[in-house]
């Protein structure tokens, strides 16, 4: 992903893909670790969707190399039920 789509995001979104209807998950926590070369993680923790003014600086800093997680993703799906989601790791180019 470029730096550039990475810094534009304000808000993780899930959804669960190849369903028949659509059945978003309303996000209510997450941690994101950011990852730049040669430097140590900086880690983040939100307790919902959106993320958080130190996540949006983080985010705005990144550089060509860098890698993005977000991890212990917990959310709420259209049956209400709290599932732990998926993590997803980004490279940043």
């Amino acid at each position: 992903v470029s730096a550039g789509a990475m810094r534009v995001q304000t808000r993780l979104n899930a959804i669960i893909e190849d369903f028949e209807f659509e059945a978003p998950f309303n996000i209510q926590h997450f941690t994101m670790y950011v990852t730049k070369p040669r430097s140590d993680p900086q880690r983040y923790e939100a307790t919902s969707g959106a993320l958080t003014p130190q996540m949006l600086s983080a985010m705005a800093a990144l550089i060509p190399g860098s890698k993005v997680y977000f991890d212990e993703v917990s959310g709420v799906g259209v049956d209400g039920m709290k599932r732990q989601l998926d993590p997803i790791i980004f490279s940043i180019e």
